[in-house]
């Protein structure tokens, strides 16, 4: 347990280079650690090494398939290499893990009201709001929209 403790505490810290050695390490001892594979995704997608990031971010989610984080990072990596679908699909795949993980509901609002799709955009940044009253970019989104709509 404490290895997986200090890679939480390495990646929290944003030690990324250090977080990859030690789940690389725990890896070594044992191939079936999903949490090892996510927090080396985590770090590479930090470093900004996305095929390599894919590649453990999906192993992790293979392993443990109940991480709705995961299949958000793994959206999050599609993101950045420009393949939006992929990312909606992953993003959509987080939620029907745990619907009421934080964020994705906004990240969703975020792509639908860019892509002039108010009526998504508008049910997603709801969503967002009934697990996360607080969330003020959800709450100014869905505003602007509204206002938009009269």
């Amino acid at each position: 347990m404490a290895d997986f403790e200090m890679i939480i505490e390495l990646s929290a810290a944003g030690r990324h280079q250090e977080c990859l050695q030690a789940c690389q390490n725990t890896l070594q001892a044992n191939q079936e650690e999903a949490y090892a594979y996510k927090y080396a995704g985590k770090s590479l997608l930090a470093l900004g090494q996305l095929d390599k990031a894919q590649q453990y971010l999906v192993k992790s989610h293979q392993l443990d398939g109940r991480d709705p984080e995961t299949a958000r990072d793994i959206g999050n990596m599609f993101w950045n290499l420009g393949k939006k679908e992929d990312a909606i699909q992953w993003y959509k795949t987080a939620i029907k893990i745990n619907e009421i993980t934080p964020g994705i509901n906004e990240i969703l609002g975020i792509i639908f009201q860019n892509e002039g799709k108010s009526d998504q955009a508008i049910e997603y940044y709801q969503k967002e709001l009934e697990i996360n009253p607080q969330a003020s970019n959800s709450l100014l989104n869905l505003g602007l929209l509204l206002l938009q709509k009269g």
